[in-house]
């Protein structure tokens, strides 16, 4: 009765072990370790530790990065890192987010990273390496669209058709 009693325990205790978190923790020296540190980082409101993970020299300073992000609003409720595709010095990791937002509740980005010491963030998927400009959207958005949640540099300029850009606002659903 014991061995069966601790035979269950053990089992219980697997269970439970294999039946974590559903996203996977990557190696903080892989792209996708980069990659899940950033959107973590900005999840955590930890803008100046997320702008270390930026290729230097980034478009902004640190000081407006960090100021751009405080004032942006921009939220995500979660974020899935997927598998890096790595050629060379390069690589390319898509990350779904999950946004809270009905008209679009999930949107999936391209994160380019290129590796000189280590591997940095050189373009955050939504065209320029601040996140704004001219490219094709991502998955899920229309070409009209306003920028996902994650990513960009944020500001304060009126009538942005950006809801995550400078002036931009997004309403979270309840």
């Amino acid at each position: 009765m014991k061995r069966i009693l601790a035979l269950c325990v053990a089992l219980l205790f697997l269970l439970a072990a294999g039946c974590g978190s559903k996203s996977k923790t990557y190696s903080k020296d892989s792209p996708e370790g980069v990659v899940q540190a950033y959107y973590q980082a900005l999840k955590d409101r930890k803008y100046e530790e997320a702008y270390g993970y930026l290729k230097a020299p980034w478009p902004v300073s640190k000081e407006e990065y960090v100021k751009g992000r405080k004032s942006s609003g921009m939220t995500f409720k979660a974020f899935t890192v997927g598998k890096a595709q790595v050629q060379g010095d390069s690589a390319t990791v898509p990350v779904q987010f999950k946004t809270g937002v009905s008209s679009m509740p999930e949107v999936t980005l391209n994160i380019n990273l290129v590796k000189d010491k280590s591997w940095r963030i050189s373009d955050l998927g939504m065209g320029g390496k601040s996140g704004h400009g001219s490219g094709t959207p991502p998955a899920g958005m229309s070409p009209a669209g306003g920028m996902p949640p994650a990513g960009g540099m944020g500001g304060t300029v009126p009538g942005s058709a950006n809801p995550h850009g400078p002036g931009g606002s997004i309403p979270l659903d309840k």
